[in-house]
């Protein structure tokens, strides 16, 4: 008898479950800036400049950026790119940033000096794991797509650099 429940249990639960359907999925609104989105990603691979870690984490990326460009600038050196990985779904900066310079030799001397009331720390980049992948990094469903964008354009840059 307790079998023959069950059965028939588990056959209208079934039943109910096909009337009410698959429940609809709902695109959730793109309200977040996926971490490569920016130009100044570059694909991933980060291993040429300076690490530089010891910012305030607290501040949007557009300002941690431009407070890490001013300070190289200030110290002689020619920035060509600062990016500042984020992660994707809150906008938080994870901690470190890559900095492109003419002379590494010259950033490196930078470290060291308080810029606010926080203290850069700045390392080669090639040296640090941070340089090919981010430790704690969750990312979103649109990391992918721009990190093969990433790489193809550099990638492309470089054949024609080659020419």
């Amino acid at each position: 008898m307790l079998k023959h429940q069950i059965v028939r249990a588990r056959s209208l639960w079934r039943k109910e479950e096909e009337e009410e359907g698959e429940p609809e999925e709902t695109e959730r609104p793109a309200n977040y800036e996926c971490c490569f989105e920016t130009q100044d990603s570059n694909g991933g691979f980060d291993d040429s400049g300076v690490l530089v870690r010891g910012f305030d984490t607290s501040l949007a990326r557009n300002d941690i950026k431009s407070a890490v460009w001013k300070h190289f600038e200030s110290g002689g050196c020619e920035v060509s790119r600062v990016f500042v990985p984020i992660e994707c779904h809150t906008s938080v900066p994870l901690g470190f940033a890559f900095v492109d310079v003419d002379d590494n030799e010259k950033a490196l001397y930078l470290g060291g000096c308080y810029v606010g009331e926080c203290t850069f720390h700045v390392v080669m980049a090639g040296s640090q794991k941070e340089s090919c992948c981010f430790p704690n990094f969750r990312g979103c469903r649109d990391c992918g797509t721009f990190l093969i964008k990433r790489r193809r354009e550099r990638r492309l840059q470089s054949r024609w650099e080659r020419w």
